[in-house]
């Protein structure tokens, strides 16, 4: 009974991704990145901010857009390189996966130095194209300080690692084997796991880069 209970809820989200699929991925990403931010925190801090976790639930549903981005770049591969499941893989999601993962890891040292504040993040990102800091900073200096400045390479190396590896087996597989109506969101499932442990490491480098800008900090003289 419970087996046949989960075939027709595996029935029912296949038909629902069929017809909705931009819907069905933001849901599925919204339980893939709060679920991973949920666990990561529970692990590394024995607690949980509730702020972080409105903060990841306000831009999973972004993510999940990015992420079935991602999953067409493996179809194009497909159409126009080569229909092998792990050159799809490669070249496809898991290449361009990098550049999400920076703005991921980009997204969370902002979270944290700002209390986990959506308008100050948003605020951060339309500065790199505001004229005024472009006179000032010129516009790369503005991508540098805004943007690259908030990723620890130290810890967002190891993401690339375990995507050319790991992941290029598991998302050869799901080009292989799973139906194209639900690829999206079993990366989004299976990377529940992943999730976490690459908020861990953007948490640790986030952590280590606002310590950093603390110390470096001028200070006051006390008169």
């Amino acid at each position: 009974m419970e087996t046949n209970l989960a075939m027709h809820v595996l029935d029912a989200y296949q038909r629902f991704q069929e017809t909705h699929s931009h819907i069905a991925n933001m849901l599925a990403a919204e339980f893939m990145f709060v679920s991973g931010d949920l666990i990561s925190q529970k692990v590394l801090n024995k607690k949980i901010n509730p702020r972080k976790l409105v903060y990841t639930a306000t831009l999973a549903p972004f993510y999940g857009l990015c992420l079935e981005g991602l999953m067409e770049t493996g179809n194009l591969v497909g159409k126009y390189i080569s229909n092998n499941p792990i050159l799809k893989a490669a070249l496809g999601p898991n290449l361009w996966g990098n550049a999400f993962n920076t703005f991921f890891f980009s997204n969370n040292t902002l979270g944290e130095k700002t209390n986990y504040s959506i308008p100050e993040l948003l605020k951060n990102y339309a500065r790199i194209f505001s004229p005024s800091e472009i006179r000032k900073n010129k516009f790369w200096g503005n991508v540098r300080d805004k943007y690259w400045n908030n990723i620890s390479f130290s810890e967002y190396k190891k993401t690339v690692i375990a995507t050319l590896t790991g992941w290029n087996i598991f998302q050869a597989f799901n080009y292989y084997a799973i139906p194209e109506s639900l690829r999206t969101s079993t990366t989004l499932i299976v990377g529940t796991i992943w999730t976490s442990v690459m908020t861990a490491w953007s948490s640790k480098g986030a952590s280590n880069i606002n310590k950093r800008v603390i110390e470096n900090a001028p200070t006051t003289p006390v008169s």
